[in-house]
């Protein structure tokens, strides 16, 4: 399959590009459920293919009827089949793990590593920080519960980008890593890019 996402909608395609759906608003996947994640706005679209699971990850951003915060909607298909099999549903707040507040979660990225799904987002630019989540990729993929673990990261505030698996994985055990490049005029220092890493 080839799976198209835009803001709020998406479309799978046979890999020999035939249309195999409709144009689909990514709400109607959460249609029946609770949550803001059935909202009709999303933003931020994001597909991942999960090539030793053989699994698709569909994720948008969504806001809270009064702004105050977000949530980000993950949709993992079933099976290799995305078109037929379903998927399993997650909504993932936006609290802050010291005020206990919601906040931003812009620019979602998201990396594949082999028991992780780590996610990146941006509470704003310049200095607004940017947060790290970790989601129990083994949980997602059978459809199971899972409690991210999520750290706020200060400026400077570029995009933080998750490392992503494709072709051979990494060694069993191997930490997450992530890069962000850093304007030195802007935030000083020289132009450098700085590199994290996640066990």
């Amino acid at each position: 399959h080839y799976i198209q996402m835009v803001n709020s909608a998406f479309r799978i395609f046979s890999k020999t590009g035939g249309p195999q759906t409709l144009p689909l608003k990514t709400s109607t996947l959460w249609l029946g459920q609770a949550g803001y994640c059935a909202n009709e706005k999303g933003y931020d679209p994001v597909v991942r293919y999960d090539e030793q699971a053989e699994q698709w990850l569909l994720s948008q951003w969504v806001q809270s009827d009064n702004g105050t915060q977000t949530f980000e909607c993950i949709a993992v298909s079933k099976t290799s089949d995305p078109e037929s099999d379903g998927w399993y549903l997650y909504m993932i707040p936006s609290v802050d793990p010291v005020t206990q507040k919601g906040f931003l979660m812009d620019y979602p990225k998201i990396g594949i590593w082999p028991d992780t799904y780590f996610m990146t987002t941006q509470r704003g630019f310049p200095s607004w920080g940017q947060d790290v989540w970790a989601l129990d990729r083994n949980a997602m993929l059978a459809g199971n519960g899972f409690t991210p673990v999520h750290f706020f990261i200060p400026e400077p505030t570029l995009f933080l980008m998750p490392a992503d698996v494709d072709g051979t994985p990494p060694v069993a055990g191997s930490p997450g890593l992530f890069a962000r490049i850093v304007d030195g005029e802007r935030f000083g220092g020289l132009d450098r890019i700085e590199i994290f890493s996640m066990v």
